[in-house]
């Protein structure tokens, strides 16, 4: 059976803050080996000079690795962002993390269940065309 989920959305508040994830570990509502997916959005213009994204990857995954989660799994984490805030939208990030099953409140409710798989690495040539296709099927 699946471990139970923990989802925490947290604020970014500077194009590198990653802190709302270092304090969720910090106060032990989640253990940094864990956190199994981070989405979220950045304060960047969407384009393609739009380097928050990068960035924020970059802020998210070196609080997992100041918190101990050996590299390879830090890598393994899927991490993704949409850049552009304009209007109303505010930059964030919201966290998955697995749970104990003994910690998580029992109810007979449905409850959110997660899966992920990785592609083989993409090349730059790649990208738009067949091979692109055959790697993430």
């Amino acid at each position: 059976m699946p471990e139970p989920i923990e989802v925490r959305k947290v604020p970014i508040k500077t194009v590198s803050d990653a802190s709302g994830l270092d304090e969720l570990i910090t106060s032990g509502v989640m253990e940094a080996g864990r956190v199994i997916a981070i989405i979220g959005k950045t304060e960047g213009n969407g384009g393609v000079n739009d380097y928050t994204r990068i960035l924020a990857d970059t802020a998210f995954r070196d609080v997992l690795r100041k918190h101990g989660v050996d590299e390879e799994q830090v890598k393994g984490v899927p991490i993704v962002w949409s850049g552009g805030t304009d209007g109303v939208i505010s930059p964030h990030a919201t966290i998955f993390a697995t749970i104990p099953a003994d910690e998580a409140e029992q109810t007979d409710e449905p409850r959110l269940t997660a899966g992920f798989a990785m592609s083989e690495k993409l090349l730059p040539e790649e990208i738009g065309y067949t091979p692109m296709i055959e790697k993430v099927a």
